[in-house]
């Protein structure tokens, strides 16, 4: 049958959330993350996570569902016999593409010029569906979606639907209860198996930028000492990339690389609250800390300036640009 879950609503206030409110601790390895689409998983000694897929049986076949309301258009979804083996594949393969996305596309998907149900019909590539209707008449279709209770790395997209309209689609990685941040080396290990969700890559997908913003916030969690929010928007496309990390600081200055740093990773179209609206949680634009514009900030981390994709600024400027800063 259709698994039905109750699933995290699109992230409006996620991008303020990301680290400032985290209480978790960095967690890391220099191995490659191990993938798995067992239901049920052990970490390992030489394997310091595991994204995990809610894969189904080769003996299991899920019904399709034609429960969506209220749109005049029958929502399916579709039926899945993916084997474990298929599962892990299906995610290595949106880890490391995409879905060959550019521009206003996401896993694949393009929702000005897609239906919801080619949409949905994408999403399964990538594993088995689950679905929740909201109490405003919207409805939740997930996919990659991991039991947050055990300690793994969370990868989630969700695509929002209102009527036969594709409203919204969101992604996660990872997405933690804990608040945890996924470990500087671990993104470092599996730069070439995660290559379509490292920062220049993302960039590189998605182009110059017409927002960026930051929140920094004193955090001392393994040995670093400024938590910080990143927001990068594309207004034109109304798409957001947020990366909540930990900077390290030697009491003066502060060093900031979210292409490596310790950090999560959000990626959002049509996000709710609109993008002007998320601007306000972002007290700090790029331009006023760097005194430098977009088209720097895009060179500068698509390693034309710094083969670390990192920045330097000073305790003092954070504090003449945002006074609230603590």
């Amino acid at each position: 049958m259709v698994k039905i879950k109750k699933c995290w609503r699109p992230f409006a206030v996620w991008i303020s959330m990301f680290c400032l409110g985290i209480a978790g601790c960095t967690l890391g390895s220099q191995n490659p993350v191990g993938l798995t689409a067992e239901t049920k998983a052990t970490l390992s000694p030489t394997t310091a996570f595991y994204i995990q897929t809610a894969a189904v049986s080769p003996t299991k076949t899920l019904l399709p569902t034609l429960t969506f309301t209220p749109s005049p258009v029958p929502i399916v979804l579709p039926a899945v016999t993916m084997s474990p083996q298929e599962a892990e594949n299906a995610l290595r393969e949106l880890l490391r593409t995409n879905g060959d996305c550019t521009g206003k596309c996401f896993a694949g998907i393009r929702p000005d010029d897609m239906t919801a149900q080619e949409a949905i019909d994408q999403m399964a590539r990538w594993g088995m569906l689950t679905m929740d209707e909201g109490k405003d008449g919207s409805t939740f279709i997930s996919t990659l979606y991991l039991d947050p209770r055990r300690k793994h790395v969370d990868a989630d997209i969700t695509l929002t639907l209102r009527k036969e309209a594709i409203d919204a689609i969101s992604f996660y990685i990872p997405r933690r209860e804990g608040g945890e941040f996924l470990g500087a080396d671990v993104w470092r290990a599996n730069r070439e198996a995660w290559r379509a969700f490292q920062f220049d890559e993302l960039l590189k997908a998605y182009g110059i930028p017409s927002f960026v913003g930051f929140m920094l916030e004193t955090r001392h969690l393994e040995g670093r000492s400024i938590g910080y929010t990143l927001i990068i928007q594309y207004e034109q496309m109304n798409l957001e990339i947020g990366i909540g990390a930990l900077a390290n600081s030697n009491g003066k200055d502060v060093f900031l690389c979210p292409s490596k740093d310790p950090h999560n990773l959000g990626v959002e179209i049509n996000p709710k609250p609109p993008l002007r609206e998320r601007q306000q949680t972002s007290p700090i634009t790029w331009q006023a800390l760097t005194g430098t514009n977009l088209e720097e900030f895009y060179r500068i981390f698509i390693g034309g300036t710094s083969p670390d994709g990192c920045f330097t600024t000073t305790f003092e400027k954070i504090i003449a640009l945002d006074p609230y800063f603590r």
